[in-house]
């Protein structure tokens, strides 16, 4: 009888993972993932921060660029009106009127011309607006809009002003809320020597309120 061999073949497992090994993978993917995550996240919410700080910058130069020359061109203008001498002139702590030789610049419409012109900045539910005149009488220092009026800027929510009132005998001068031409106490018809502008805006439900800015006064006395 014949006995035949047999031979077993090995048997080879083929190479792999534990599942250990798969979990840790897995966790530290996770991990990685979550930090590159987290970084760029933070670096879209920075850049969109940063651009939001420089379009604001933008924003507020804008608004004191359209302010700060129709106030410093200011023109002492007296009129006699039946037996008075009238300086064309309303400053009061909400709202500035007075007589410029500034030319908007970021006005392109033809009706924008060099030469004296009525300007008055107040606020409203609107925002910021700027009503202008061409024409000079009394009515114009009333506030009844007796011109025509622009909307300069929406975002405005508030505009205080201070006026600069110093005397020859005094060495330092004094901030006023208001200043009345006609008082007898701040030089007879004269403008301030400087004007104080306080404004706050709103962006995004953000109330900011812009550091106040001084503008000088060069032409304040009438010419005799």
């Amino acid at each position: 009888m014949t006995r035949k061999k047999r031979y077993h073949k090995k048997t080879y497992l083929a190479p792999g993972f534990t599942l250990i090994e798969v979990v840790l993978a897995l966790t530290l993917s996770a991990v990685v993932l979550s930090i590159v995550y987290s970084a760029m996240h933070l670096s879209y919410k920075t850049s969109r921060k940063g651009e939001a700080r420089m379009n604001r910058s933008q924003h507020i130069r804008t608004l004191v660029d359209r302010l700060v020359p129709v106030i410093h061109s200011a023109y002492p203008l007296v009129q006699q009106v039946e037996e008075d001498r009238v300086l064309f002139f309303s400053g009061k702590y909400d709202s500035i009127g007075l007589v410029t030789a500034d030319v908007d610049k970021y006005r392109p419409d033809n009706s924008n011309l060099p030469g004296l012109r009525w300007v008055r900045f107040f606020v409203d539910d609107q925002g910021l607006n700027m009503e202008e005149s061409y024409f000079f009488d009394e009515n114009v220092l009333d506030d009844e809009e007796a011109g025509e009026v622009f909307l300069v800027d929406p975002a405005v929510t508030d505009l205080e002003f201070e006026y600069y009132e110093i005397k020859e005998d005094d060495s330092e001068g004094t901030w006023l809320d208001e200043w009345d031409p006609d008082d007898e106490d701040l030089g007879k018809l004269e403008l301030p020597r400087a004007i104080r502008v306080y404004l706050t805006m709103e962006e995004e439900g953000r109330e900011i309120k812009i550091p106040p800015f001084t503008v000088r006064i060069y032409a304040y006395t009438p010419v005799k």
